[in-house]
């Protein structure tokens, strides 16, 4: 992930205040877990959140991969099925958590 991205992203304690289905729509970054044989070797995933299901399973959509292996070599995947059991965390941008936040705090005054 480039080093700028990285500065920007919201650690996932601080994602709490709102549920899975609130990000639907956004941008999230995915961290893989590692399963391959290189110990520093990491997959980040960042695309649009499309959907889950009860198992936590997601479905991302214009998705760019990257890989610590090789920063400068990320490809663009497209619609991709995330199983729960591969993701190590998720995480989403300062300025679009601030953006989700305010429009739920938003909703919910309107519904009270």
């Amino acid at each position: 992930m480039a080093e700028s991205n990285r500065k920007t992203v919201v650690e996932p304690s601080v994602m709490e205040a709102l549920k899975l289905s609130d990000y639907m729509g956004s941008t999230i970054h995915v961290t893989l877990k590692n399963n391959s044989s290189q110990p520093v070797d990491q997959r980040l995933l960042t695309g649009v959140l499309i959907a889950t299901d009860c198992q936590l399973n997601i479905l991302l959509d214009e998705v760019q991969e990257e890989s610590t292996s090789t920063p400068d070599k990320g490809r663009k995947l497209g619609l991709v099925s995330v199983p729960n059991n591969t993701i190590e965390r998720i995480c989403i941008t300062k300025p679009q958590l601030d953006k989700l936040c305010k429009w739920k705090e938003k909703s919910m005054r309107d519904i009270v």
